[in-house]
């Protein structure tokens, strides 16, 4: 599975978190990503999947596993872009 990320960080506690998305959709990718405790997932419900780390290395460590590709934000907005477009 295509898989692409973001990191943000949360207002509160400024903790990093990864949304993630790809070209089958926000369930497909939540279903596909198995976590452990490492990790808190939200997501499902048409959503696209964020991971928050509760250690160090735990989001380095889904990357690497999910190959996942992390953009910057513009290159962000133009995949989403270009997937909604071709989901039309």
């Amino acid at each position: 599975m295509e898989l692409y990320g973001f990191f943000v960080w949360t207002h509160h506690g400024w903790a990093k978190v990864l949304t993630v998305l790809s070209p089958e959709g926000g369930d497909a990718a939540h279903a596909y990503i198995e976590t452990d405790d490492n990790i808190v997932v939200t997501g499902g419900d048409g959503r696209m999947p964020q991971y928050m780390e509760k250690t160090a290395g735990g989001l380095d460590s889904l990357i690497e596993r999910y190959s996942i590709k992390v953009l910057g934000r513009e290159e962000w907005e133009a995949k989403k872009r270009e997937l909604a477009d071709s989901a039309r």
